[in-house]
């Protein structure tokens, strides 16, 4: 639908700008360019045009829904191995990670402030 909204419009602005061109050059194309401007703003409803927008619609209608795939597979699954909060801390691992933190050195050559 906004495909068809965005070239209506484009048309549109299309028609009004050849209009303004034929007017400033005058003439019977002038006249012929306002009236296709003004038939195409004020579109008087025929059986056929209504008949022809019908069948755009249900042809809308028979779209429905357009899916996209990614081109990498999302779904995979990771092997990682699940480990339960007392396992761990059983095993002493946080222990030996967590070490006090230590003031940084200085090298020798550095002067006192």
């Amino acid at each position: 639908m906004c495909v068809l909204v965005h070239r209506y419009a484009k048309h549109l602005d299309f028609l009004g700008v050849r209009a303004q061109a034929q007017a400033a050059l005058g003439g019977d194309s002038a006249e012929k360019a306002f009236k296709e401007f003004h038939d195409f703003m004020s579109r008087v409803e025929t059986e056929d045009t209504t008949k022809k927008m019908r069948e755009r619609l249900e042809d809308i209608k028979k779209i429905k829904e357009i899916r996209f795939k990614p081109l990498v597979s999302i779904s995979r699954k990771h092997d990682v191995p699940r480990v339960s909060r007392k396992s761990v801390i059983d095993s002493g691992v946080l222990d030996q990670q967590l070490r006090p933190i230590r003031k940084p050195r200085r090298p020798s050559r550095a002067k006192k402030s």
